[in-house]
């Protein structure tokens, strides 16, 4: 019996869009499991007179999710920061869910953009490869999430790709 294998390709993005997700393509570095660009910043707030506990996060993954914790448990995000990689630190972040801040679906994307703010303003080189997509639309491209993707087919909310094209925006405006 012949297995036929039908092979399909995906189609290209629609004008003036970038698509992003893929470790292997072009715009990966938009992603925030990029590694090679660590963040420096503090996840609580100090106590008043004392300065901001500054701590180094190895991408945007380990400190997006880290700040889930950072009232409810910090020793959890702490354990989060140290983990090897983004991917453990997504993982390790669900393995403690029931502990995630009650308020984080309201506050989420405001997180988000904090972060990203921060790795764009703190590499200079991401800057600019930011601000070098001009006014194209950004679309984390992925059937894996519907929140901050486009669902694979559009359908979702590409809500990392608002946060980016927000980022640019400052980052213009900044300049």
């Amino acid at each position: 019996m012949k297995k036929f294998f039908l092979l399909v390709r995906e189609q290209p993005p629609p004008p003036n869009t970038i698509w992003f997700y893929n470790r292997n393509e072009p715009y990966y570095e938009f992603t925030n499991f990029k590694e090679g660009f660590p963040i420096k910043a503090a996840i609580r707030e100090p106590f008043p007179g004392s300065p901001p506990d500054i701590k180094s996060w190895a991408t945007s993954e380990h400190l997006f999710q880290a700040a889930k914790f950072k009232n409810t448990r910090p020793e959890i995000a702490d354990k989060i920061r140290r983990c090897p990689t983004a991917r453990d630190a997504l993982n390790m972040a669900r393995k403690y869910q029931q502990y995630v801040d009650p308020s984080w679906q309201s506050i989420n994307v405001q997180v988000m953009e904090w972060v990203v703010k921060n790795k764009f303003e703190q590499h200079p080189i991401l800057a600019k490869r930011l601000l070098g997509t001009g006014d194209q639309i950004l679309v984390e491209h992925t059937e894996l999430d519907r929140f901050w993707g486009d669902g694979g087919d559009g359908s979702g909310r590409n809500k990392l790709g608002e946060v980016l094209m927000n980022v640019r925006k400052h980052l213009r405006d900044t300049q």
